[in-house]
């Protein structure tokens, strides 16, 4: 039996979300990924950050109002599952961006691919994805 923990340990435990941890720990956001709070976080793999210049992601992360724009951007206040996401046409994050849900070429949120979804947590769900929101 598979033992449920908190969103950042399970994103942790994935392994292939080095630089989301990074930026989430840069953000001061850890906090929010452990405690007891339903949110939902979309979380873009290490081959979404590997599409940007390592520059760019430096930059990123050293510009910290950009840093939480874009980060809150990956999180929803409240506990979504694919199957509600499939019904919906936009959601808003935490920080008041919309973003647009599509069904077209598989489940996606913008322009990102909905790799791996519902990957429940303690604290909410989880669902990875292929691209990182908001980052041009």
């Amino acid at each position: 039996m598979k033992i449920i923990q908190n969103i950042y340990k399970t994103v942790l435990e994935m392994g292939n979300f080095k630089t989301f941890i990074r930026i989430i720990q840069k953000a001061g956001l850890t906090q929010n990924l452990t405690d007891g709070n339903q949110i939902t976080i979309f979380a873009p793999n290490d081959a979404a950050f590997a599409k940007f210049p390592t520059e760019k992601i430096e930059s990123l992360l050293n510009d910290k109002d950009r840093l939480l724009t874009v980060i809150k951007a990956h999180i929803l206040a409240k506990k979504v599952m694919s199957p509600s996401l499939i019904n919906m046409k936009k959601i808003k994050t935490i920080n008041g961006k919309e973003l647009i849900i599509s069904t077209t070429k598989g489940l996606r949120i913008n322009d990102a691919n909905i790799i791996k979804s519902d990957v429940e947590c303690t604290n909410g769900i989880i669902h990875a994805l292929d691209s990182v929101l908001l980052l041009k």
